[in-house]
């Protein structure tokens, strides 16, 4: 009930807020921004020194800066700006075609303006006027002041149709004003809601962020409750995991007793194996030495056997060479074939060849080996 009470307080002061800003955009603000004419009647190429001045009358003390002012001119079922001046600029910026002067400062509120002056009146000097202003207040809110249009008319002598081209003017102007008041009801309108929206949102993240804080409070408190039960249930716990603990090592100590006697048991009996294995290879062994020492000797006496055929043959083939050889160093030396086999047997021995001849050989001229024909001792003895 308490929350319900304070939500329909709240949603009261929403709703008197609401009422209050829909009040304030509601009221209107002619004098706040003024645009003033001297002359509303004017003569076409007579009238001189017609002007427009744009001010603000009574300034609000909230405004802190003037960033624009212009003048607008109602053309062609629009507003359309004839001269305008921001703030940090020192000329005014003139949009329109006709011929007149301007001038405009902006400094305070007091004594800002923007002023048109048509030398001479034209026919563009005449027709319907507005005056805009754009401040900043010091609570840094953009505000869009607007004055009440005016007229410069051209002057004539009043008849019964000029009358009635009055009263139409003067409906399309009022139709317009009308239609210009419903844009600006709009356009407040739906600041007015953006506004309350912005309020609605701001409002709305406070209220997360403070239930984010409960939250977060809200956790941290259950995390201390989870940790003095976990405290608890571990000192709960904690006997029988001890009594657990000790009956698991009873049991380890029995298991790694019955594991040791089964680790003794397979060594002795690897240890037989091992003698077994080790007994019976020796045997394989004695019995491999045995044979291959038997076939070592039988490859033995028959490599002698081979060996003493091979020497006595080897014998048998040196005497046959050695009587090949004595042979020939007889058939050599008493039997030579030419003289040069007979170097040995002096300067010019008798020879007798193995063909049967018998010649003289020289084995000193030319180093030797020549068969001598004739000695002569005179060179002019022909032959």
């Amino acid at each position: 009930m308490t929350q319900v009470s304070r939500c329909a307080r709240r949603m009261e002061a929403t709703w008197i807020f609401v009422q209050i800003i829909l009040a304030a955009v509601l009221t209107p603000t002619s004098n706040a921004c003024v645009l003033n004419v001297t002359t509303s009647e004017v003569e076409i190429g007579l009238t001189s020194n017609v002007s427009l001045d744009c001010f603000n009358l009574y300034p609000p003390h909230d405004i802190s800066d003037i960033l624009l002012m212009r003048i607008l001119k109602w053309d062609h079922e629009e507003w359309s700006s004839v001269a305008e001046l921001q703030r940090g600029e020192m000329k005014v910026r003139q949009k329109s075609g006709d011929v007149f002067v301007v001038e405009g400062s902006i400094d305070s509120a007091e004594d800002s303006f923007l002023r048109i002056i048509w030398p001479v009146a034209t026919d563009e000097t005449t027709g319907q006027y507005r005056c805009d202003v754009i401040t900043l207040t010091f609570q840094e809110n953009v505000v869009w002041q607007k004055s009440r249009p005016v007229f410069i008319t051209r002057k004539t002598v009043l008849t019964v149709q000029i009358l009635g081209e009055i009263v139409e003017q003067n409906k399309r102007e009022c139709s317009s004003q009308l239609n210009m008041l419903k844009q600006n009801l709009v356009e407040n309108v739906t600041s007015t809601m953006e506004v309350l929206e912005s309020g609605f949102e701001n409002k709305l993240r406070s209220q997360l962020q403070v239930l984010g804080h409960r939250v977060e409070e809200n956790k941290k408190e259950c995390q201390r409750v989870l940790r003095s039960k976990e405290r608890q249930i571990l000192k709960k716990m904690t006997a029988p995991v001890e009594a657990l603990g000790a009956i698991l090592e009873n049991k380890l100590e029995i298991l790694w007793n019955a594991l040791s006697n089964t680790i003794e048991e397979n060594k002795k009996e690897c240890q037989k194996q091992k003698r077994d294995i080790l007994e019976n290879m020796e045997a394989a062994l004695e019995k491999n030495k045995r044979e291959v020492l038997k076939e070592l000797l039988s490859q033995r006496q028959e490599l002698e056997g081979n060996l003493t055929a091979t020497m006595e043959a080897l014998e048998d083939v040196e005497s046959e060479l050695e009587s090949q050889l004595q042979v020939k160093i007889y058939s050599d030396v008493f039997w030579p074939r030419t003289c040069t086999d007979a170097q040995a047997l002096g300067p010019r021995p008798v020879v007798r060849l193995n063909r049967g001849m018998t010649v003289v050989c020289d084995t000193v001229t030319d180093g030797g080996g020549w068969v001598v024909i004739q000695v002569r001792s005179i060179i002019m003895i022909q032959l």
